[in-house]
């Protein structure tokens, strides 16, 4: 039997189903000023917080793993790649200024808190060596990200893109 060019159901073999957990945090947030909270897609919004002002912060925990076996060398490398490419998404975190101030200690209406979005794969993703010309793609998906609201979030998982879930869906 010769070794594998492709990568596909034909050689996946999955050690753990995917599983979603959300978690939802509620807290107050003492903080006077704008906050510029750039969308994926481009687009920004704008949000005055003035004084306490209840937020919530929704965690989404996504593990999985699974991995493709029997393929030579250069079809384990280009397996990697593109598992790598798929897990790559976009995670919020704060790009630009200080954690929010104190209103009571500085009232500053113009302290701006930038949010942004970093572009990130945090599977691990690995190509190794099985025996003689043998490769496997190994891949473990753990992550994590978290998104904030306002409102208490009926259905947390909306919170999140398509493009953040489309990942999940192989």
């Amino acid at each position: 039997m010769g070794l594998l060019t492709t990568y596909n159901d034909t050689n996946k073999v999955t050690d753990s189903a995917l599983r979603v957990q959300y978690a939802v945090e509620s807290d107050k947030c003492a903080y006077r000023g704008w906050i510029d909270a750039p969308m994926p897609d481009g687009g920004t919004v704008q949000v005055w917080v003035d004084g306490e002002k209840w937020f919530y912060r929704v965690h989404r925990y996504a593990t999985k793993s699974y991995s493709y076996v029997g393929m030579d060398e250069a079809t384990a490398k280009a397996c990697q790649n593109a598992k790598i490419a798929q897990y790559t998404r976009a995670f919020s975190r704060v790009v630009e200024g200080d954690a929010p101030p104190d209103p009571e200690v500085s009232p500053d209406p113009s302290t701006t808190l930038t949010l942004g979005y970093t572009y990130e794969c945090r599977s691990d993703i690995v190509a190794q060596h099985v025996d003689g010309h043998m490769w496997e793609v190994v891949i473990n998906v753990n992550e994590d990200d978290e998104k904030f609201s306002y409102e208490l979030p009926s259905n947390p998982a909306s919170l999140f893109t398509a493009e953040n879930q489309r990942n999940y869906d192989e």
